[in-house]
């Protein structure tokens, strides 16, 4: 099974952009400091190395 992350922001398409992104986890990614939003810059290059990621955006237009 693979469980992908999903989160968005936005107001929604009928008011102005919607951005998404998702991220899949390798098996053997670990990171403890996961949940520490103070770490940012450190996760985002191991995810940007080491998972499988998209960001998309869409618009009413």
């Amino acid at each position: 099974m693979i469980i992908v992350g999903v989160n968005e922001v936005g107001r929604g398409c009928l008011v102005g952009i919607v951005v998404a992104g998702a991220v899949i986890l390798p098996n053997d990614f670990t990171w403890p400091e996961l949940t520490d939003s103070k770490k940012r810059d450190t996760l985002y290059a191991l995810i940007t190395h080491q998972c499988q990621w998209a960001v998309v955006e869409a618009s009413g237009d």
